[in-house]
């Protein structure tokens, strides 16, 4: 359960990176975002999350 809950933050921290891009966050928080973008492609139409979460919760555990 609290694998999950952290993959779906993941998640959104990783959507909201996105939408601001130019801009750019710290290292750590940009390596993070790398790892899961080779994994969870960028969320850009309207579609379920289910898997996106499933594959951040196999990188997180």
């Amino acid at each position: 359960m609290c694998r999950s809950v952290i993959a779906c933050e993941i998640l959104v921290g990783c959507d909201a990176l996105d939408h601001h891009r130019p801009l750019r966050s710290g290292d750590g928080v940009e390596k993070m975002h790398a790892k899961v973008r080779e994994v969870v492609p960028e969320r850009n139409c309207d579609r379920s999350p289910s898997d996106d979460i499933a594959a951040i919760e196999t990188l997180i555990s």
